[in-house]
């Protein structure tokens, strides 16, 4: 077996690009999560939930984003690009993976089988799905830190090469999650003869202090008309869509669709999921996805990685929208099927001080006459399957690699052929300098992996203060953690540390923590040192927060005249969203005028520009926005198909004169087009 580093050409699009703003965690760290009345009762499940996972239930699921910023720059004009590529391969399988889409499994192709087990995109496209917004779908996502997918599934993560004790080469994913201080890595091994792709996975958290966490892996697999989705156990909790609630429930049949067997994505009209509630005593969890043309897909894995769930789209014009805008049309049919650590993705975890998480997880096919998996009785057809899959890859198989694959996780991964982001090297420098513990034994991050967005934090490391550079640049990156705040606050005893960009890294952080005095403080800090447009703008923001819309106007507006280029727009694209919200569509239709052509053409803007007209009843400019195509569309977001409603109950409103027209007719009158349909739901 060998990893080769390679390129691929796709049909695709550049890799995304930041918002140069911060963006500020929700206020409430956890999100209220619905629950029908079985959740509660515990009737369909063996007890009610337990103690612990009551309290972790929307635990830390709130979005939150920085240390990181948005990826909320791209677009959708495709072309041939060279994608960075890994390759392992053996006699039976060959997988191929994207480095700079967080290491994303693009492709397992079965020799023998002739087919590959994955959903393969055939173009790389980007969407709004992700906690920092860039997303893309096909192949096995690695999901580690906070809910929402991933802070790395749209950047590059490190790559190396290493041996095992047998002198086969082993691939090492690896990075430095700086939201909640973690570092992970994955290791890929692929053995001679071996039908499977084995992953085994650590995440440490080597602080003296607890952590959220979450971690998923998304599998994407084909979706057809027979496609059908097992695991060990019957029990699961869906998700009722029409009523925004959790349910518990058995397959094949649950409340939500009621006759259909809920084991056929195909069956569901509207998106949705379901998790799979594996039982404690399950020592080696289990998915698998069969197919008519008699063959499998499966993967399975050690006990930590203990539920499982089941997505897709639904096979309604909004889901099979989203499937063709994120692939080709008619070529980007999928549902996924996920392994996780907590009962559902709302589900919260917290990791505790100087521990360890570590795992396997391993993906291959089956051949086999798939007749009897369509047994009309679930269970029996699921008990045929798992001796398939067991004979796969067994119990003993799964124990013995956690066993033998764990032996390596303190190898240091010298070969480096891929480079992550350089705050891994930043945190290993920053601790060498204050006498800290180094970071743990399995990670390199070479220091030509410095890029100019540490630079400022070097420097304050070194010299112990931060440069001060032109007040009207936005700052290369920002920080969260502890010990850079202790380091700005202690430059502020030198001179030269006392300068805008000080000053404005402080607000920043303790805006992102709530103290909204002391960020409020160091905004006018840092505005009385040099007037800055980024601390104007937490000005506004911490304003905002505080109800004064009249204040949250003046500080934006003294921010619009100071920023330039790409951070103009991203400033002016949060003020008029904040306009709409408050209903000054006047102020947003006469603004929305004066913009130069190329900010008019901003996807962003012109949406809000539109919402206003909706309400002035300028239904011309609100005709065009049905006629273009989109890029930055929100998953559940229905702002075009609100608007298209809107606009047409106005229309007949004014044919009929007495008003007497309901929306119920007007939705029946006007479906929809397919092109601009991106509901999650039925019409």
């Amino acid at each position: 077996m060998s990893v080769k580093y390679t390129v691929i050409s796709l049909n695709g699009t550049k890799l995304p690009k930041e918002n140069p703003l911060p963006f500020y965690m929700e206020r409430n760290r956890n999100r209220q999560v619905k629950l029908h009345e079985s959740m509660l009762r515990g009737s369909m499940l063996r007890g009610s939930m337990e103690e612990e996972e009551n309290i972790l239930l929307g635990y830390e699921t709130g979005a939150r984003f920085l240390p990181y910023k948005v990826q909320d720059r791209y677009d959708r004009d495709r072309a041939p690009v060279l994608y960075k590529a890994i390759v392992m391969e053996n006699d039976v399988l060959k997988a191929i993976f994207l480095p700079e889409y967080g290491g994303r499994l693009y492709s397992l192709y079965h020799k023998q089988l002739e087919k590959d087990l994955l959903f393969t995109n055939p173009v790389i496209q980007p969407a709004n799905l992700a906690v920092l917004n860039a997303w893309i779908s096909g192949g096995v996502e690695w999901n580690v830190g906070q809910y929402g997918h991933s802070f790395t599934t749209s950047s590059p993560l490190f790559c190396a090469v290493l041996k095992d004790k047998n002198g086969e080469e082993f691939l090492r994913m690896y990075e430095y999650e700086r939201c909640h201080n973690l570092f992970w890595h994955l290791d890929f091994h692929l053995p001679q003869g071996g039908a499977a792709l084995n992953l085994y996975a650590r995440i440490v958290n080597d602080r003296d202090a607890a952590t959220s966490m979450y971690y998923w892996s998304n599998i994407a697999v084909k979706e057809t008309q027979e496609a059908r989705i097992f695991s060990g156990t019957d029990q699961v909790i869906y998700l009722d869509m029409k009523e925004r609630e959790f349910g518990r429930g058995r397959l094949p049949y649950l409340p939500i669709m009621e006759g259909k067997d809920a084991s056929y994505p195909i069956h569901f009209s509207n998106s949705n999921e379901y998790f799979f509630q594996t039982p404690k005593e399950e020592k080696a969890p289990w998915e698998a996805a069969v197919y008519q043309d008699n063959w499998v897909f499966f993967e399975r894995s050690s006990d930590l990685l203990r539920y499982r769930k089941m997505f897709c789209w639904g096979s309604h014009k909004g889901g099979q929208r989203w499937k063709d805008y994120l692939s080709e049309e008619g070529q980007g049919d999928y549902i996924e099927i996920q392994g996780g650590m907590a009962p559902t993705q709302l589900h919260g975890m917290r990791m505790e001080a100087n521990s360890t998480l570590e795992f396997v997880q391993c993906f291959g096919g089956i051949g086999a006459d798939t007749g009897g998996f369509y047994h009309k009785d679930w269970h029996k057809a699921k008990e045929r399957l798992y001796q398939c899959i067991n004979e796969a890859v067994s119990e003993d198989y799964i124990s013995r690699q956690l066993e033998e694959l764990r032996q390596y996780r303190e190898a240091e991964p010298a070969e480096v052929i891929s480079f992550g982001s350089g705050f891994g090297a930043l945190e290993a420098y920053r601790r060498e300098k204050q006498g800290e513990k180094a970071i743990p034994a399995g990670f390199y991050f070479p220091p030509g992996s410095l890029t100019k967005e540490q630079a400022p934090w070097l420097h304050l490391l070194d010299y112990g203060y931060m440069p001060e550079t032109k007040a009207e640049l936005v700052p290369e990156s920002y920080m969260t953690q502890e010990s850079w705040k202790e380091l700005l606050k202690l430059s502020l005893e030198r001179p030269e540390g006392k300068n805008w960009l000080t000053f404005l890294q402080l607000s920043v952080m303790e805006l992102e923590e709530g103290r909204t005095k002391e960020a409020y403080a160091m905004a006018e800090d840092s505005v009385n040192c040099e007037p800055n447009p980024l601390a104007y703008y937490n000005l506004g923001v911490l304003s905002r927060l505080e109800g004064d819309g009249g204040a949250f106007r003046d500080y934006i507006r003294k921010a619009l005249e100071l920023f330039d280029g790409d951070a103009y727009m991203a400033a002016a694209t949060e003020y008029y969203k904040y306009l709409l919200s408050v209903k000054e569509y006047e102020q947003i239709w006469n603004g929305y005028q004066e913009l130069p052509e190329r900010m008019k053409e901003d996807e962003r803007l012109y949406l809000t520009a539109v919402a206003a007209a909706m309400k002035l009843d300028r239904l011309d400019f609100v005709k065009g926005a049905f006629e273009r195509d989109y890029v930055y569309i929100r998953e559940e977001e229905t702002l075009l198909s609100d608007l298209w409603y809107e606009y047409h109950l106005r229309l007949e409103e004014m044919k009929s004169g007495d008003g007497k027209v309901t929306m119920e007719e007007v939705r029946r009158l006007y479906p929809i087009p397919l092109r601009i349909d991106f509901r999650m739901g039925q019409e």
